[in-house]
């Protein structure tokens, strides 16, 4: 039970952080968008990705506890 919410937490603190400097530091932005305003909108788009798969590792997560059983 340790291990399992020690991974959940984990992983949804990789997402929160990790997720928008990846998004700074691999994504480009619109074109038409330029300076801080880019580095906002890549940094935004990186959020929005990983809160995406923190949802979808979630739910995959909650699915496997209460039916794996």
């Amino acid at each position: 039970m340790k291990k399992d919410k020690k991974i959940f937490n984990v992983v949804m603190i990789l997402v929160l952080l990790v997720a928008p400097v990846a998004g700074i530091l691999f994504m480009d932005a619109p074109a038409g968008v330029e300076g801080n305003d880019a580095t906002f909108f890549k940094a935004a788009i990186g959020l929005g990705f990983g809160l995406l798969a923190g949802a979808v590792f979630a739910i995959v997560w909650l699915v496997k506890r209460l039916f794996g059983k």
